[in-house]
């Protein structure tokens, strides 16, 4: 099931563009879009939520060929399933997202999704890049 392969990754590196839009959208606009369209259509939240959860089951029932039958794909499936989590409170908790900016918590909030960013777009391009690596 390659096309689970070429999902996962473009998933992976939609993800740490929404993760990355708050601290690199200035630089890169397509950023901003993205993240306008998260916020405003409820499609397009839905469709992220239901897509991650799905493409999770998937990784985890056909692992890509070269992996162990059990756990070949299990950085990624992980990192999607948390992924997909993460837009699900997003869309639920998309008002107070403005208040806590400003707070300790808002801060220590945009850190951490600063950093599973970077983490989730490392992942992709390892899962993209070096496939075979995916067994570790």
């Amino acid at each position: 099931m390659i096309q689970l392969y070429l999902l996962s990754v473009a998933y992976l590196v939609i993800g740490s563009g929404f993760l990355l839009s708050d601290t690199h959208g200035i630089k890169m606009n397509f950023l901003f879009s993205l993240r306008f369209a998260f916020r405003n259509n409820r499609a397009v939240r839905l469709s992220l939520v239901i897509g991650g959860f799905l493409l999770a089951i998937g990784l985890a029932l056909f692992p890509i060929d070269p992996g162990p039958r059990i756990i070949g794909d299990l950085l990624p499936m992980l990192n999607i399933f948390l992924l997909s989590v993460w837009y699900l409170v997003e869309a639920l908790h998309k008002a107070e997202a403005e208040e806590l900016i400003t707070s300790v918590v808002g801060r220590y909030r945009e850190r951490t999704r600063e950093r599973m960013g970077y983490a989730t777009l490392v992942i992709a391009l390892i899962h993209f890049l070096l496939p075979h690596f995916v067994l570790l």
